[in-house]
């Protein structure tokens, strides 16, 4: 899969394919440039990320045994040895790049020749030193990866009795192991995106001979079948204007499922309205925007068009597009609405459990009423006259006022 790379509204492509090797091309207001040569070898495993700078780091694996990093600086690659086993003991794959704080952090995955086990490694470009994040005698598929707010996110499936999806957290020098999901049917293949630290998956299980795509919220554990296909349907999941997102390619055409309220429900599927040069990619933005994803679909030509995203920049990530302003005064609307409902719910939930409490104070605490001497009022009456007023006047608040 190959890296889309966004910066200042410009475009950059990392590839790699027999002609060039891994190389990068430019898309900007003036077009596409030349494809510029990071590796002459051709490979199947690299990775690509971007600092705050704007300059592409890359990692590559010309063979099995070795692993180089490439550094994009004063308008040319230099080229370091990352790693290389020469007694080829051990076998490298899925390499992984990530810069966060100016620090570029380096991942792959070990395998001991003959032997089925496995490792996590992680190495950090200034420092020699590397560290193994984990050990397991299981084959490690599908590996996806996003950094989020000064985290690594590491993603994987494996299998045994079951079909497990797990995510490995790391920050700073702590990590986290978590299993995402476990499934009795086959998984295929599955996509996930982060919003405020809550994890949204989506994926592919084989059933009786069909394919079912499903989205699975990891925070509420609950699961919400898409749509049946007839073949694996490379699903992508995305946040975008506080709207959850889905992509899956069928007969090679590109079809859209779009949740307003957080996933709860789904549209029905929709044809996107690209539908020429779309491929898979792997994306990293430095703009500060609404949208969130580890990978997208896009239209690649003499320009760059991401699926679904394109005719709603309201980002303006594409440099030619131009959105109406009355469709983006609506959807703001919209999202301000959707926030003002969920606000409502919040203090309708919030208003009950406090009448509840209310109602085990007053049971607990009421006792026989004691007459005082005249022109008294004992304070433990005042107190609970007070907190009856106002509950009686919580309980009529009105909700916030819809746009």
């Amino acid at each position: 899969m190959s890296f889309l790379l966004n910066f200042n509204n410009n475009f950059s492509v990392v590839e790699n394919n027999s002609k060039y090797g891994v190389f990068c091309q430019l898309y900007n207001h003036t077009g596409v440039s030349r494809p510029t040569q990071i590796q002459s070898l051709n490979c199947n495993d690299y990775s690509a990320s971007m600092d705050d700078k704007g300059n592409l780091h890359v990692i590559s694996m010309p063979t099995r045994y070795q692993i180089l990093y490439f550094c994009y600086e004063n308008g040319h690659y230099s080229k370091k040895t990352l790693i290389e086993n020469t007694t080829e003991t051990y076998a490298f794959s899925n390499p992984i790049i990530h810069c966060i704080n100016n620090q570029i952090h380096a991942f792959y995955l070990s395998n001991r020749v003959g032997s089925n086990a496995y490792s996590i490694v992680h190495q950090t470009l200034n420092s020699s030193s590397v560290e193994t994040l984990l050990d397991t005698n299981y084959t490690l598929q599908g590996i996806k990866s996003f950094s989020y707010k000064n985290s690594i996110y590491i993603f994987y499936m494996i299998k045994n009795d079951y079909y497990l999806i797990n995510c490995l957290k790391i920050t700073d020098n702590i990590k986290e192991e978590m299993t995402l999901l476990i499934s009795k049917l086959p998984i295929c293949d599955f996509s996930v995106c982060i919003n405020d630290h809550h994890i949204d998956l989506v994926y592919v299980a084989e059933l009786h001979g069909k394919y079912q795509l499903v989205y699975y919220n990891c925070e509420t554990k609950l699961s919400n079948a898409l749509c049946h296909t007839l073949s694996p349907s490379n699903p992508v999941i995305f946040w975008y204007q506080d709207y959850l997102w889905v992509n899956y390619l069928q007969d090679n055409k590109l079809y859209v499922i779009l949740s307003i309220d957080a996933g709860n429900s789904f549209s029905s599927p929709v044809l996107s309205s690209i539908q020429n040069n779309i491929s898979r990619h792997v994306f990293i933005t430095n703009k500060d925007c609404s949208l969130r994803c580890t990978e997208l679909y896009a239209s690649i030509t003499n320009s760059v068009r991401i699926n679904t995203l394109f005719t709603i920049d309201f980002d303006h990530m594409h440099h030619d597009s131009k959105i109406p302003l009355e469709l983006e005064l609506l959807i703001e609307g919209l999202t301000l609405s959707q926030k003002s409902s969920s606000q409502t719910a919040q203090l309708i939930e919030e208003n009950i459990r406090l009448q509840e409490e209310n109602k085990l104070l007053k049971t607990k605490y009421e006792r026989p009423f004691v007459p005082t001497p005249s022109g008294e009022e004992s304070m433990s009456s005042s107190v609970k006259s007070a907190a009856n007023a106002f509950m009686e006047e919580l309980s009529s608040w009105d909700a916030p006022p819809r746009i």
